[in-house]
């Protein structure tokens, strides 16, 4: 049975996210395909001109499903690659088993009275990242050391989470690029794609935002940090009793840690998803 692992967030980043915490899960008998959604790590970015939304990685996830032939599945995420999941096993309940979430619940929702203006802000931001990014492609990249690369990578995640050094590490393996310099030294340059920084969401209200993902048919478990990013608990709770009546197998837990808690305490993350996806390995271990 194959995993997705799936990981994306407003601070880009990639499928090094997954580093520390996939080696203590024990999935010798699955086949693991942890994934840089368009514009991140290694992966392409859109030609100049397209639009980065929250439907740009259902449909790529699904275009990597087709062309593996993947009937049955699991998925992994984390923050925005979480919610990426949620919508995939919504909108193809034959396709997935169960979905994994880390520090992440539900996509975010906005009154009704507020969709206008935000999508608006959004259309605006994103022309403003588009245009700043086929400036730098004309004019110079930005070249780190090593140590400069880690320090920008833990200052920019630090507005929700403390990332530690080994954690940037793991990121910074498919963040960057190394470029020689004239002078004859190597540098690291970044690859994200600029545009990232405003990804174009659907705005939703809560009670629309319930109704829609009230369709999910597949498994769930929810892992959230303690200190992650618990935007409103009363609706979150919403949510979670939502989860708990629709899914055939739900559970909801939070552990010690921040939004990075996969990166930064892997060992208090990995045995619940052992535990979540021991009957999955041991049905494996019986039919091999």
């Amino acid at each position: 049975m194959p995993i997705s692992t799936d990981d994306v967030f407003v601070y880009e980043d990639n499928a090094g996210t997954f580093d520390r915490l996939l080696p203590l899960l024990d999935l010798q008998s699955m086949y693991v395909l942890a994934v840089d959604l368009p514009g991140h790590g290694f992966s392409s970015h859109l030609p100049e001109g397209g639009l980065y939304t929250d439907l740009t990685w259902v449909i790529e996830l699904k275009r990597i499903v087709d062309h593996l032939k993947w009937t049955k599945f699991s998925m992994l995420g984390h923050s925005m690659g979480a919610n990426a999941s949620l919508h995939f096993a919504l909108l193809f309940p034959d396709l997935v088993e169960r979905v994994i979430t880390i520090d992440t619940v539900k996509p975010a929702v906005f009154p009704v009275t507020e969709h206008a203006s935000r999508l608006a802000k959004d259309i605006d931001n994103f022309l403003a990242l588009e245009e700043r990014n086929q400036r730098l492609k004309k004019d110079h990249e930005f070249v780190f050391t090593y140590d400069r690369a880690i320090s920008a990578l833990k200052l920019a995640h630090s507005a929700i989470g403390t990332l530690t050094a080994e954690g940037a590490a793991c990121l910074l393996k498919r963040a960057t690029k190394i470029k020689r310099q004239p002078s004859g030294e190597s540098g690291y340059v970044f690859t994200r794609d600029y545009r990232l920084q405003n990804v174009i969401n659907r705005k939703t209200d809560g009670e629309s935002l319930k109704h829609y993902l009230s369709g999910i048919k597949c498994e769930l478990l929810i892992i959230n940090a303690k200190s992650g990013l618990f935007t409103d608990r009363e609706l979150q709770k919403v949510f979670i009793e939502m989860y708990a009546d629709k899914c055939p197998k739900f559970e909801y837990l939070e552990v010690d840690g921040d939004h990075y808690v996969h990166l930064t305490r892997p060992h208090d993350v990995a045995p619940h998803i052992k535990r979540f996806l021991s009957p999955a390995i041991d049905e494996l271990k019986a039919t091999n």
